[in-house]
């Protein structure tokens, strides 16, 4: 049997005519793969209708799960599908800039600095202008270093810094709790949603990521 003609399907398929008429919908019980799960996801993101994809997926999960259930489809039927753990929901840098904005402005470009360069929050802070050797710095970090040279203090030997009161310069403290409180999440769950950063979307690609970078970045 088509996985198109399983009971309950033709809900799945009434949506989008793009998601529907994939080759996918038409693999039997004993030939559908994961393989062939990960490349309708692959064909539909070309379509820029990748969650569209993930959604049906999910939904025709369901209704091969009841089938089964109900004995109208043999054991072991679309097995790949039954057993199949959806993607991840992209983490859209839209989302992160959203985050960056809640912080202070020098906080911003050292949160970056920290998620770039995988390093803990107490080390950005504790981060020393001689201790800098840049080989190997990703564009993002050396942007964000760029704008940290233009607010540089004359005294402190500190990276990043901020006006504790209006005279008395200092280093970021309790970066990390403002950091957590600003996206909602502990650090390394930020972390993980950074390195999974989806650049394209309807505000934000690389080149103006970039660009954000300069403008938030100290």
């Amino acid at each position: 049997m088509r996985l198109r003609d399983v009971v309950g399907m033709e809900a799945v398929l009434s949506g989008d005519d793009l998601v529907s008429g994939d080759p996918i919908w038409d693999r039997d019980g004993g030939q559908l793969t994961n393989t062939d799960i990960q490349l309708f996801y692959a064909r539909s993101g070309l379509k820029r209708l990748r969650q569209n994809a993930i959604d049906a997926v999910d939904k025709a999960q369901a209704v091969v799960i009841r089938a089964l259930f109900c004995g109208e489809l043999p054991r072991g039927a679309f097995a790949a599908l039954v057993l199949h753990e959806a993607p991840p929901t992209p983490y859209l840098a839209d989302e992160f800039v959203d985050g960056l904005v809640k912080l202070a402005p020098a906080r911003r470009g050292a949160c970056i600095y920290m998620l770039e360069n995988r390093m803990a929050a107490s080390e950005v802070t504790d981060l020393l202008w001689s201790s800098l050797d840049p080989r190997g710095f990703s564009q993002t970090s050396m942007e964000v270093l760029k704008a940290a040279t233009l607010t540089r203090h004359i005294k402190l030997p500190y990276v990043f810094w901020e006006w504790a009161t209006p005279n008395i310069a200092s280093p970021l403290l309790d970066l990390q709790a403002s950091i957590e409180s600003a996206f909602e999440c502990g650090v390394a769950a930020l972390q993980e949603r950074y390195d999974r950063m989806v650049m394209v979307d309807r505000r934000s690609d690389e080149t103006s990521f970039l660009s954000l970078v300069k403008q938030l970045g100290g």
